[in-house]
């Protein structure tokens, strides 16, 4: 019964394979080929222009300002939020989220119009990205905090100070997992295209961008991403080395969300969370309040409803749909993974990361290719291609929240139950599944919210009537007033203001049914 069982896993990780990497594989070929015969003559052009080169360190320089930023604060504030007795901590940790709600365009939009021109540029960029993905480093440093075993801490609050606690005990728990997800923060501000194109700053992917929209040349627009493509091979290695070395087994326990004991801030309490709370106001409440003002007529709201209402019913659909298909795909992809289902399985971490590294217009170039033809047309011509486009570009961020959450299960909790005779999938389903339902809840939320903001490669897959919410918000901004782009974009943060408070009394009630 083992092997239909594995096969099933097979089968899901080899629709995914076929869809998503060949595509790309095959245009990464193509770009070796010139009239018919192999050629390196794309990639000589770029190692030796100096203006390409340069554009790459520039990009570089601006994902690993970003990457860092978020880091290191997103490690400080989770730990003030779930560590100590700081001020309206609830509220503040809801407000860190309100970022991830909206496309990055839309926040550049805000604060391009409260600082105007000196805005744009490098700095403009790193501060838009930073204000987008700090929440999430933010939130897996609190999500870690509150899967440690209190007892580990409390064990060496006997000996020890709260700033050793943190500095042996508690960091060196929660930085490897968190590191992980600093490396997609750098991945996502190293791809991302609409920001640093709004804000006018070049990158190596704004110009990938325009060999294809303004010359049609796939091969070029890839071949310029080669550069990139190296580095995140090599970062994958570096990755992969690093984490083979730090497993914790048995420090955390499944979201034990229990009082412990809180750091006592003393006389930096108020000082602290007034910092906190001012922070807050001028980084997230700030270019929300703008758009507010912005949009605050009813009759604004009467009209961009009536311009936008079909697409934000397409937009809670496919963000549904996306969501349920990238958290199976990142699951069956994580559990194959961690319990070296194959041979070869360990491949499937990387690439995952790697499509979901590659830049959003080189993805959907290589699915327009692959799909547009008579054979996949039923695919192509209808939404099905972009809920496909979504699990592909998506599942790596599902399968590195799975796999986080999976190397703290001891594996010996399922091998003792496979000694009473249980299959694969009943172990999975009396042991597995019940410890990652957190997980599960967490990685369904975020890849909604990624989906209901996607804008990049839902605009190159898009079939007329077909558009989501943010295709309708992009495209009216050419035409349309701003208080109109400020409505839009104030609907879509309603859009899932529902679904955030449903899982945020979800935990509570989870917090209070363990006291």
């Amino acid at each position: 019964m083992r092997m239909p069982q594995k096969s099933i896993f097979a089968f899901f990780i080899g629709i995914y394979l076929l869809v998503g990497f060949v595509p790309v594989l095959i245009m990464g070929v193509e770009s070796f080929f010139q009239g018919g015969h192999f050629s390196l003559a794309l990639y000589s052009e770029i190692f030796h222009s100096v203006k390409k080169l340069q554009l790459f360190f520039q990009t570089l320089l601006l994902a690993l300002s970003v990457t860092f930023l978020t880091s290191f604060f997103g490690i400080v504030f989770g730990l003030l939020l779930e560590r100590t007795n700081l001020l309206l901590k609830g509220a503040l940790l809801a407000l860190f989220t309100l970022p991830l709600l909206l496309p990055p365009y839309i926040v550049a939009l805000a604060w391009s119009h409260l600082f105007g021109e000196w805005f744009f540029g490098f700095w403009g960029v790193v501060f838009v990205e930073f204000s987008i993905y700090l929440p999430i480093p933010l939130l897996t440093t609190v999500i870690l905090l509150k899967m440690i075993n209190p007892k580990l801490e409390d064990a060496a609050r006997l000996f020890l100070p709260w700033s050793k606690v943190l500095r042996y005990i508690t960091l060196p728990l929660i930085v490897p997992s968190v590191f992980l997800v600093s490396l997609l923060v750098f991945l996502l501000s190293f791809g991302n295209y609409s920001v640093v194109n709004f804000l006018r700053f070049n990158t190596i992917i704004v110009e990938s961008f325009v060999e294809y929209s303004a010359f049609y040349n796939y091969s070029a627009s890839y071949a310029l991403s080669f550069l990139f493509i190296v580095f995140v091979i090599i970062l994958l290695i570096v990755e992969k080395f690093y984490n083979a070395k730090k497993k914790y087994q048995g420090v955390f326990e499944h979201f034990r969300l229990q009082n412990t004991h809180l750091i006592d801030l003393k006389i930096y309490k108020i000082p602290l969370s007034f910092g906190m709370i001012f922070f807050v106001l001028f980084t997230v409440v700030l270019p929300i309040a703008l758009l507010i003002v912005e949009s605050s007529s009813l009759h604004t709201y009467v009209e961009a409803f009536h311009l936008a209402k079909a697409s934000m019913l397409r937009t809670l659909l496919y963000a549904a749909l996306g969501g349920l298909s990238i958290t199976l795909f990142g699951f069956v992809s994580a559990y194959a993974i961690e319990r070296k289902l194959f041979r070869f399985v360990w491949a499937m971490d990387g690439i995952t990361l790697f499509l979901f590294a590659m830049p959003s217009t080189l993805l959907g170039m290589a699915l327009v290719l692959f799909f547009n033809h008579s054979w996949s047309n039923f695919i192509y011509a209808s939404s099905l291609i972009i809920i496909i486009s979504y699990t592909i570009k998506y599942s790596a961020i599902s399968n590195r929240i799975f796999l986080a959450n999976m190397q703290q299960i001891s594996p010996s909790m399922e091998e003792a139950t496979e000694m009473l005779g249980l299959s694969m999938f009943q172990r999975i389903g009396y042991i597995t599944l019940p410890l990652l339902s957190g997980a599960f809840i967490f990685s369904y939320l975020l890849s909604f919210i990624f989906l209901l903001r996607d804008t990049d490669i839902t605009m190159l897959l898009y079939s007329a009537g077909y558009d989501t919410l943010a295709i309708r918000t992009f495209t009216l901004m050419a035409n349309s007033p701003l208080d109109i782009i400020a409505a839009l974009s104030v609907m879509m943060i309603c859009m899932v203001s529902l679904p955030f408070a449903l899982i945020y009394l979800y935990f509570v009630r989870r917090k209070n049914d363990s006291y």
